[in-house]
């Protein structure tokens, strides 16, 4: 049993309503610190409205959530949040440097002039994600890769405990996307607790050690090789259970039999 002090996210009874239309329907877990986390389901099933929710940035119908055993409301310095960079106006005459370096306002004060110890945090951030090359280019003009490799820099920078990203690896190149896998990584190493939506069955179970699957209710949590049994998929899926099928042979995830 995974106590509030020992869990980096506990979520009881969560509802979410779009009008009449219920997104999310009573979603209830706790997930334990250290660990990279899978947001995973069909089209339609929830997953980016989770991730609001929890960080309340849509109005929920009811719920309670909980995070390092305090409300959402005392833990905003240590949380980081990367939305979908379909959501940036990319066109902004920003430089990529300047992006990373509005990771640091959350902590020090927008108004508050950056210290060097900022712009260390920064440098290091860049060159963790390898974008040196790109520090002073216009965000527009980076690949999509890029992009999102900047937007993790900007995060990393916060120096957050609890990550929120919301599909890093769409539209991303494979250089870009072994980059995040190897930072996230390092991330979990550090004790770090970081959750990602994420749409692609093939790599989940590879890139996640938990995950969280959903259809508007709640599937299944927990250990992802559980959690992405073929019983646990046809419930998300139902009538995509061929496609399912496809994947779940391809990923040799019936290997393990059925639980």
């Amino acid at each position: 049993m995974v106590s509030d002090k020992t869990a980096a996210l506990r979520v009881e009874g969560l509802t979410v309503h779009y009008g009449d239309f219920p997104a999310l329907w009573d979603i209830s877990l706790t997930v334990p610190r250290g660990h990279l986390v899978g947001i995973i389901g069909p089209n339609g099933a929830g997953k980016t409205t989770f991730i609001r929710a929890v960080l309340n940035l849509i109005d929920r119908s009811s719920g309670r959530v909980v995070m390092h055993g305090r409300p959402l409301e005392e833990q905003r310095r240590a949380i980081a949040y990367v939305p979908q960079k379909e959501k940036i106006d990319w066109s902004f005459p920003m430089r990529l440097r300047d992006l990373v370096q509005m990771g640091c306002y959350p902590k020090r004060g927008l108004f508050r002039r950056l210290t060097g110890q900022d712009h260390e945090a920064v440098d290091r951030a860049i060159e963790l994600l390898h974008l040196q090359a790109h520090a002073f280019e216009q965000i527009g003009k980076l690949s999509g890769g890029q992009q999102q490799r900047a937007f993790l820099a900007r995060a990393i920078v916060q120096n957050a405990d609890l990550y929120f990203l919301d599909e890093p690896f769409t539209g991303v190149d494979h250089v870009s996307e072994h980059i995040l896998m190897d930072l996230l990584r390092s991330m979990r190493a550090e004790g770090k607790t970081v959750f990602i939506v994420h749409h692609d069955l093939l790599n989940a179970q590879n890139y996640f050690d938990w995950a969280i699957l959903l259809n508007t209710h709640l599937v299944s949590y927990g250990k992802v090789q559980e959690v992405l049994s073929p019983a646990c998929l046809r419930h998300a899926y139902g009538d995509k259970l061929t496609l399912i099928e496809d994947v779940l042979q391809l990923s040799q995830i019936y290997s393990r039999g059925d639980s």
